[in-house]
């Protein structure tokens, strides 16, 4: 085989691999951020302004180790009642969106659902109190409004993922005298999982060091 046919099957060898894996669209890992569901409607579908579901997230790219800012929102809010709520009652919500985001160029799918301590027997306008919470999301991100609307050159995907953390409900009163509160907010912080790579090399680290210890006695 002549040599410049060798170097071309050589090349093409070893370009093929890197062909086969490319990946344009970036498949996001998120490690932080809040998601927040707020009552997006009043009785009779009156749409409150502000309310829904609103995700401001931080996304890494595991292949390259970039970092991005996501930013997503639309109308939806709160699915489960009851909203309000009297001492000793505890509180457990569920909301979610499904479809295109009002703002953000996404199509996405966000399911969240959490559960908070029993009201206190207190009075007040507000009041605020610690919960725990689970979101699930996947979808895609656009670089505009119409490239969402069509479904066009993606900017990146989030594969399906469940993130958990503390949630922060914040509560309104139901009236003057009324005991009862209603939930208006929760706001998931995401807690931060380590990557596959540094839990194996988390425990490859404890391992050695076992191993160590044993070699010393």
């Amino acid at each position: 085989m002549p040599k410049s046919f060798r170097f071309l099957f050589l090349f093409l060898f070893l370009l093929f691999p890197a062909v086969a894996h490319a990946d344009p669209v970036p498949a996001l890992t998120i490690t932080g951020g809040t998601i927040t569901g707020a009552r997006g409607t009043l009785p009779g579908g009156l749409i409150v302004a502000g309310g829904g579901i609103s995700l401001s997230l931080i996304g890494v790219d595991p292949t390259t180790g970039n970092v991005f800012n996501i930013f997503a929102e639309s109308q939806g809010g709160f699915t489960q009642n009851p909203f309000l709520a009297g001492p000793g009652q505890t509180i457990t919500f569920t909301g979610g969106i499904a479809g295109s985001a009002d703002q953000g160029f996404a199509a996405v799918q966000v399911s969240f659902t959490g559960s908070g301590p029993a009201i206190p027997n207190v009075m007040g306008a507000t009041l605020d109190l610690q919960g725990f919470g689970t979101a699930t999301i996947q979808g895609t991100f656009f670089a505009n409004a119409q490239d969402a609307l069509l479904g066009q050159n993606p900017i990146f995907t989030i594969p399906l993922q469940t993130l958990s953390g503390p949630v922060a409900l914040h509560f309104i009163s139901a009236g003057p005298g009324d005991p009862r509160f209603e939930l208006r907010s929760a706001t998931l912080t995401v807690e931060s999982v380590p990557e596959p790579a540094s839990v194996i090399l988390l425990v490859t680290s404890l391992a050695g060091l076992g191993l160590a210890r044993r070699r010393i006695n």
